[in-house]
């Protein structure tokens, strides 16, 4: 289902112009890849996306722009803890990590001015 977003001269609508830029959506990007090498659970996640980074960029900011971007489901991990037990985890799919880092390098200054 296609929901178009209406009323894009609205602060909410300047916000997630700028959050849909290809810029924004670039340089979330590089700051996802850069945290990879922090989160061993997702390493070929990353390499399959930066194989087609820039068209999946552009279809990213695409589907933000005309309403039709959903979050895909979250993976969940169990991993053993040391003290005994597991933990479990939620991993969210690559191009959603590069929308919440979007999110939040436009958000962020707002809330903290």
């Amino acid at each position: 289902m296609r929901v178009p977003v209406s009323g894009l001269h609205t602060s909410m609508g300047v916000v997630l112009q700028e959050v849909a830029s290809e810029q924004t959506l670039l340089d979330a990007w590089n700051e996802v890849r850069h945290s990879a090498g922090q989160i061993d659970a997702i390493p070929r996640a990353i390499r399959q996306f930066e194989a087609n980074a820039a068209r999946e960029i552009s279809i990213i900011s695409s589907t933000l722009l005309d309403g039709t971007w959903r979050p895909l489901p979250v993976r969940q991990v169990r991993i053993k803890k040391k003290s005994g037990g597991d933990r479990e985890l939620g991993i969210s799919a690559v191009r959603d990590r590069i929308v919440e880092r979007a999110l939040l390098k436009v958000i962020d200054p707002l809330v903290d001015a």
